[in-house]
């Protein structure tokens, strides 16, 4: 991970292992996750985002989500995308972040077969309907 680099995905600068801890230390984002903007604890706890903000940040996740998929090497799949896991820059840009689920896909394959994972609710609409089958 502490070789990605592009604008959307957060900059990892090292890591902490202990007995009872394992850290990942990314750099600093000060407007928090999107997550606290969209579903805030209590509504005046909300940020009111304009659509410019808006369109920015879905703009930025997909480009961080697509760098990962089509232009890393290796691809990685991220398999847990939610706006908790999307973090907001001192400029409202997002940076994709949280890559504990990320599985890395071989450089001749075009397919990856794992376990379901991530956040129920968050899952791939084919996902949904395989488990519901």
């Amino acid at each position: 991970m502490a070789d990605i680099k592009h604008r959307n995905i957060a900059t990892l600068h090292g890591y902490f292992t202990s007995h009872h801890y394992n850290l990942l230390i990314y750099e600093l984002m000060p407007n928090g996750r999107l997550d606290s903007y969209l579903h805030g604890r209590k509504c005046g706890d909300r940020k009111v985002l304009d659509w410019a903000a808006r369109y920015r940040i879905v703009v930025g996740a997909a480009r961080g989500i697509s760098y990962l998929h089509h232009d890393c090497i290796p691809h990685i799949i991220h398999r847990d995308i939610k706006s908790s896991n999307i973090l907001l820059d001192h400029n409202m840009e997002a940076r994709v972040s949280d890559f504990d689920l990320a599985t890395l896909m071989e450089l001749d394959k075009t397919h990856v077969s794992t376990l379901v994972a991530g956040t129920f609710g968050y899952l791939a609409g084919p996902v949904l309907r395989f488990r519901g089958s």
